[in-house]
């Protein structure tokens, strides 16, 4: 469940093994595996005995250059599939699931959301979600059906995240 409201938290205290944030960005999940750990904290659980999920939309990109052509393809796809054979609106949808997301100002505000950036930039940001507390992540890969960004994933980026035994 997400982190919306008292009787989601309660229930995520109370009885979940795993908490799962939709897409948010840094400051957007700090604030509510926050309001998790409180609503653990105020029904006696330990926090650190709730497994935390994101699922998330990733794209990694060679360059800022290719972050502006995927925009472009993305908007000549919605206007080829208006009926919503391409997904009407992507943005609209997962602002309907993270109402912290604003449209307003550039694009660049959804790369702070997601994890959407070059080899480097994503890299940190799967670090920064893990010092965060977050487990596991689940990937929308953005340009699927390309492998592109979960072949990078999969065989440059994840093998840096692995930390060794201790």
């Amino acid at each position: 469940g997400e982190a919306f409201d008292e009787a989601t938290l309660d229930l995520v205290a109370s009885h979940a093994d795993v908490w799962n944030s939709m897409p948010a960005g840094l400051d957007v999940l700090r604030s509510k595996i926050e309001l998790v750990d409180n609503a653990c904290l105020a029904r006696g659980r330990d926090p650190r005995t709730l497994g935390k999920t994101l699922e998330t939309q990733v794209l990694i990109l060679d360059d800022d250059d290719d972050w502006e052509a995927w925009l472009g393809r993305w908007a000549r796809l919605r206007d080829e599939h208006p009926s919503g054979g391409a997904m009407t609106d992507f943005f609209e949808f997962v602002q309907s699931t993270n109402p912290q997301l604003s449209t307003e100002g550039s694009s660049d505000r959804f790369k702070e959301e997601f994890v959407i950036g070059t080899r480097a930039e994503v890299t940190e940001k799967l670090k920064a979600y893990h010092d965060l507390g977050i487990d596991e992540i689940v990937c929308w890969f953005m340009d699927f059906p390309s492998l592109h960004s979960m072949t990078v994933l999969a065989n440059e980026i994840r093998p840096s995240l692995r930390r060794p035994h201790a």
